[in-house]
């Protein structure tokens, strides 16, 4: 497996962190190669500092989803044996326990 990050310095077994511009369907394309699954969990606030910031960079260009919607799709029809997984949410999940900032 092979998710596709921005900034991750983790190690799993029988996973390979990859940077990638998630936006852009040939940079996705080019790391399908071998891939059984892609996940995405694209969320435009990722690089944010806390939770309002990651509401503010999500609201700032509304079409960032469409365009992250249909990299991947497109990047897909070179490669019909991969399947895609689409998860999301995680950014409203919050607990003060953990992020005082929220």
């Amino acid at each position: 497996m092979t998710p596709l990050r921005r900034q991750r310095d983790e190690h799993r077994d029988h996973i390979t962190w990859a940077s990638v511009d998630a936006l852009d369907p040939k940079c996705v394309a080019d790391v399908l190669p071998g891939l059984d699954v892609l996940i995405s969990g694209f969320q435009s606030g990722n690089a944010a500092k806390n939770f309002a910031d990651t509401v503010r960079r999500s609201i700032a260009d509304p079409t960032v989803y469409a365009t992250a919607t249909r990299a991947p799709l497109k990047a897909l029809q070179s490669h019909p044996r991969t399947r895609l997984a689409v998860i999301g949410g995680a950014g409203s999940l919050i607990n003060p326990t953990v992020c005082e900032e929220c």
